[in-house]
């Protein structure tokens, strides 16, 4: 491969399991748990951070899985060639072998197609909602959204903490100046954790509904408009090992999405958390009768 040397040196540690990953870490001791901390459902093994995690295989996408599959047809191509030329003394045209891939790779696609459309009709009828997860029990979730208007650059906040019955332990919303979207929700999880500070909380799990963000977090990559804000977060969590974050479908966030769109239109009185309105607690509700 034509890459630079520190990528090659990763794909050598991932191909012989050296990678940090949280399998590893947790036979070492350094992790407390060997799961994937971005989907919470599968062991972080080496191929599961970089192949198999729901949001690894929407970064893999199904364009480049085609362009893996291509040496697949022509290297079976290939070789039939080969056993017509020794067995049956054919000549060989080698664009005649790539036609032939192409046309069976096509082929392969539109049946698959065709099978996977089946099965998204099938599932849409059956499939089971993603709901809001409870925390193990000696831990509290802290969830937490923004609402956000870009012509404007005004919105809000909201952080919900519950324990793992679903309870509404403390709610926190407030107004924001900000200049994206990412910038708000930035501002939604280090305000989560700085409550969790001055309150001295131990075994808090920030979750949030924007991937980009909690992948930023977590891998120390930088983004631009909202970098400065990850650093403060960062730099909290280095201080308060026993907190946690990790990332949750839209559906997996619905108290915090509604909590912070009812604040940004001004529609929550301030103890809305002791006494949570109507259409706040049919969300818990819904999610508890879930569990």
């Amino acid at each position: 491969m034509e890459i630079p040397a520190k990528i090659k040196s990763f794909l050598w540690k991932a191909a012989h399991d050296i990678v940090p990953v949280n399998s590893n870490l947790f036979k070492k001791r350094i992790a407390g748990s060997p799961i994937c901390q971005i989907c919470n459902k599968e062991v972080e093994t080496t191929e599961h951070a970089l192949l198999l995690c729901e949001w690894t295989r929407a970064a893999w996408g199904e364009e480049e899985n085609r362009r893996i599959s291509k040496i697949g047809f022509l290297v079976w191509e290939i070789w039939k060639t080969r056993n017509q030329k020794v067995y049956q003394q054919q000549e060989i045209n080698p664009s005649w072998t790539i036609k032939r891939a192409k046309l069976m790779e096509n082929l392969f696609w539109r049946i698959a197609e065709k099978k996977i459309n089946l099965k998204e009709r099938q599932v849409q009828k059956g499939t089971r909602e993603v709901r809001w997860r409870p925390p193990p029990a000696d831990w509290i979730k802290a969830n937490v959204d923004a609402s956000f208007k870009k012509n404007t650059g005004k919105g809000a906040i909201a952080v919900v903490y519950r324990d793992n019955r679903g309870k509404i332990l403390l709610g926190f919303t407030g107004l924001i100046q900000a200049n994206s979207v990412t910038v708000a929700e930035a501002l939604a999880i280090r305000q989560a954790i700085i409550i969790a500070n001055n309150l001295f909380m131990e075994k808090v799990l920030v979750e949030s509904d924007n991937l980009k963000i909690i992948q930023a977090i977590k891998s120390k990559s930088p983004i631009g408009e909202a970098w400065a804000i990850i650093q403060d977060i960062q730099l909290l969590l280095e201080q308060l090992p026993g907190r946690g974050i990790t990332w949750t479908p839209r559906e997996g966030n619905l108290l915090a999405h509604k909590v912070a769109r009812e604040a940004e239109l001004g529609n929550l009185h301030s103890n809305w958390s002791m006494q949570p309105p109507l259409e706040i607690l049919r969300i818990m509700h819904n999610e508890s009768k879930k569990q």
